[in-house]
């Protein structure tokens, strides 16, 4: 019986089941965490590829010195690869960029504010994410404290781009707020009526206490990043890549 059990135990081994399926780890932007690596999809990820993810969310940027320092075989960014290598002084040599698509970064606001009924310029956004528009009432909106938020993290792409590309560079209000996660973020101005933020699409649809402003402020590629890509990896990638993924995430 003992023969038995283990040989039954072997074969477990060998057929590369589930139960003992391949841990990829990966660390980074929280938009991707959010939005690509959700449980749901986690969980088909591990059923039919045999493979366990396990996405943890902090920014771009401490990603990738995760995967340079080799605390983990794969990054995710929604930074630029050449603005990551930049800001970390290395070369590219030894690293593989992966796409998974396009993500939008969208303004967003309390559902209730008024001013979701409005189109405003870049330089109107501009003024709003700096302080130098300190109401609502002055780009057409209800009286209101404009009350920004944003990630604490500022290794954070999203915060990053919306200060180079939207406010052409100027530094955040001093009284700015700032959130632990994403996710933190889109809730922070779901309950704060004259709260503006900036986050990926795909996640800010998931909430709606929130209305996402339209159109997106910019779009930025989602990008997993390896050095030697683990087992499995380049099946991983072609699966989150597929059609039955992207009908989920919403993305490009």
């Amino acid at each position: 019986m003992r023969l038995i059990s283990l040989l039954v135990f072997a074969g477990a081994l060998l057929s590369g089941s589930p139960a003992m399926a391949e841990t990829i780890r990966c660390t980074g932007s929280t938009t991707i965490t959010n939005v690509v690596f959700t449980p749901e999809i986690r969980a088909a990820i591990k059923d039919k590829l045999g493979i366990e993810v396990e996405a943890v969310g902090s920014s771009s940027g401490a990603g990738f010195k995760d995967l340079l320092e080799g605390k983990v075989p794969c990054s995710m960014s929604t930074n630029a690869f050449e603005v990551l290598l930049t800001k970390a002084g290395v070369p590219a040599d030894g690293l593989k960029v992966w796409p998974l698509g396009r993500d939008q970064v969208v303004a967003i606001v309390h559902r209730n504010n008024a001013i979701k009924t409005k189109t405003l310029t870049k330089e109107q956004w501009a003024g709003l994410y700096s302080g130098k528009i300190r109401n609502w009432s002055e780009v057409g909106g209800p009286d209101l404290p404009v009350q920004v938020i944003i990630s604490a993290d500022e290794g954070s792409a999203t915060r990053q781009e919306v200060q180079k590309e939207i406010m052409g560079g100027a530094a955040y209000p001093a009284d700015v707020r700032k959130s632990t996660t994403t996710k933190d973020e889109v809730a922070a101005v779901g309950v704060t009526l004259g709260a503006l933020g900036a986050v990926g699409k795909g996640l800010a649809a998931a909430n709606p206490a929130v209305a996402i402003m339209s159109p997106p402020l910019l779009s930025r590629d989602m990008i997993l990043i390896t050095r030697q890509a683990p087992a499995g990896f380049e099946r991983l990638v072609e699966y989150l890549a597929s059609p039955e993924v992207k009908a989920r995430t919403g993305i490009e």
